[in-house]
């Protein structure tokens, strides 16, 4: 029956695919298919990632559509892998992840507080091979520690020792302003794509974006419900293409 054919399907996508985009880019009926795929490979991941694909999927839709005999005869029928292959990748942009979901949550991470010794925190970043620390007093935000914020006190304070009494309150405000580093929050709700774009364009006053921290809408003052290192980012992006 024509409703089963493969052909029909691979239309289908297609235009749920348009819809999809255009609801992206908030816009109804202004751009093209070829249009939208090339505005939107620059903003997201999934169309970026399978963008040759994506338009040669588009230039069979138009041979089916546009080279029909007769009675919607295609003269071309996709094989029944291509047209999995198109659904899967629907499917990927219709269930985009977002910052929380493929964030370490709040209840994995390691929280250090102001009064904890500075060698304590160090041991648990190389037990755990943890890069990032959040520091919060009184599950208020305080900074971050890390690699360069140790480095950064050291070199504001190259006559200080330091030692194994030294706390994190020491530290002062290396933990909130890194010298080559930076940090930034972000909705939970964020997608994958307007993540990768912050990590592939994070140079910021010659400083790199280090870490990612989520909470409810992106705000610092709220409680942080998951982190997110360019690591982890890769990491996951590499897992998703297997």
């Amino acid at each position: 029956m024509q409703e089963d054919r493969l052909s029909t399907q691979f239309v289908n996508i297609y235009n749920e695919l348009s819809e999809e985009m255009e609801k992206m880019l908030h816009e109804k009926n202004f751009h093209s298919h070829v249009q939208l795929l090339n505005i939107l490979s620059k903003k997201n991941h999934v169309i970026k990632s399978n963008y040759d694909e994506l338009r040669t999927f588009a230039n069979v839709r138009n041979m089916i559509v546009h080279d029909s005999t007769g009675s919607y005869n295609p003269i071309v029928e996709p094989h029944p892998e291509a047209v999995r292959r198109y659904e899967r990748i629907l499917n990927k942009l219709k269930n985009t992840p977002t910052a929380l979901s493929i964030s370490t949550k709040a209840d994995q991470m390691f929280f250090a507080s102001p009064e904890m010794l500075l060698i304590d925190c160090v041991k648990v970043m190389h037990d755990k091979n943890y890069s990032y620390i959040p520091v919060c007093r009184n599950d208020e935000f305080a900074g971050v520690l890390s690699g360069d914020s140790i480095f950064t006190y050291m070199r504001r304070n190259t006559t200080a020792a330091v030692g194994s009494g030294l706390k994190i309150k020491d530290l002062g405000d290396s933990i909130k302003e890194h010298i080559d580093e930076r940090y930034c929050f972000v909705a939970k709700d964020m997608l994958l794509s307007e993540l990768t774009e912050m990590y592939s364009s994070d140079i910021m006053d010659g400083k790199r974006l280090g870490v990612v921290f989520v909470t409810e809408t992106g705000d610092e003052s709220q409680k942080i419900l998951g982190m997110l290192s360019a690591w982890d980012l890769i990491d996951y992006i590499g897992k998703e293409d297997l």
